[in-house]
């Protein structure tokens, strides 16, 4: 496995991490690569199997050298500059190019709002990977010391970040390069149509193949989900049978499109909660319905912010008027409103 570090640091915040990142992944016996922004300019991102991209957060914004080195990068992808790579690599629907994987870690003060100054820089840092067809695996947050101004890292939003990131939270960056490296999965699982790895326990996707299940149970799922009809375009003719060949156990759920239900749904949590100790891979057609189901989950029976549970619906589809009512009447009957964190 190969490896690429980028990162562009003023004050040493964003190298320390970017170095623990180096440390974790040298460690697991990656080859690994670290360079600076200004080093970064011939790498070619698609030789990689992960890209770890980072920087502090400047105004909610990534600083100018990160940002204009990702828009002549994003460039270079589109108009052919690589000999080796075919013009247009940024397609409609980004499909997600198997193997390729990116995490993105920003360090911030966060006087002000805390950790919403650097949400933005997250996501608009991994847009330019996605676009390219990358699985975004994770976006990190890190804390760091506010360099030149005392105020700001004493009396801000976050407390008293003096010497942040100190040496427990670069451990844990360490540690946390491990769980990293866990959740990325093969290629013929990434290829599966609208594939998203949410836990160590779960995964979910669109419809997949007999090929695409069969790599399902070698990467150790124990139970398929379907929330698909078996009339779909390409519903497999014996799913189940197929799936129990496979030594893995096979739960069907049929929810019609147009009507999804709360009884669906309550045999959908009855169905999870069966599985709560097991691996489960849960697919539809197109991952839309699952995703919503999941989300639903995470609030109702676990117990997730509303707004971090819906988050990853948002990265699938964006709900039609069907589904978004279905969402809001779910929680109008389903939650204690008083004892849930928005």
């Amino acid at each position: 496995m190969r490896a690429a570090i980028i990162y562009w640091s003023k004050t040493g915040n964003t190298e320390k991490v970017a170095r623990a990142i180096h440390e974790g992944l040298a460690a697991a016996g990656v080859e690994v690569l670290l360079r600076r922004v200004e080093e970064a300019e011939e790498l070619d991102f698609y030789a990689y199997d992960l890209v770890c991209i980072g920087c502090p957060s400047y105004r909610w914004h990534p600083p100018k050298p990160v940002d204009d080195f990702l828009v002549r990068k994003f460039g270079q992808y589109t108009d052919g500059f690589y000999p080796h790579h075919k013009q247009g690599r940024v397609k409609t629907g980004a499909p997600k190019v198997p193997g390729r994987n990116v995490l993105v870690f920003c360090t911030y003060s966060g006087p002000h709002t805390g950790i919403r100054e650097a949400i933005p820089v997250g996501k608009y840092v991994g847009q330019f990977f996605e676009h390219l067809g990358f699985t975004v695996l994770d976006e990190w947050y890190v804390l760091g010391e506010f360099h030149g101004s005392e105020e700001r890292s004493t009396k801000g939003r976050m407390g008293d970040i003096r010497g942040r990131p100190n040496e427990e939270d670069l451990r844990k960056i360490r540690q946390n390069v491990a769980h990293l490296l866990r959740s990325m999965d093969d290629p013929e699982l990434q290829a599966i149509a609208d594939y998203r790895r949410l836990s160590d326990r779960i995964a979910t996707a669109g419809q997949p193949t007999e090929k695409q299940l069969a790599a399902v149970a070698k990467a150790g799922f124990e139970a398929v989900v379907n929330l698909a009809l078996h009339d779909t375009e390409h519903a497999l003719p014996d799913e189940k049978g197929v799936i129990e060949s496979l030594g893995m156990d096979y739960a069907h759920i049929p929810v019609v499109w147009e009507r999804p239900t709360e009884d669906d749904l309550d045999r959908f949590f009855h169905t999870m909660d069966r599985y709560r100790d097991r691996s489960v891979f849960v697919h539809c057609v197109a991952n839309a319905r699952v995703s919503v189901f999941m989300a639903l989950y995470r609030i109702l029976r676990l117990g997730w912010p509303v707004k971090g549970a819906l988050r990853d619906v948002y990265t699938v589809w964006a709900p039609n008027e069907t589904w978004q009512g279905f969402i809001d009447d779910m929680l109008n009957r389903k939650m204690d409103w008083e004892q849930t964190e928005i």
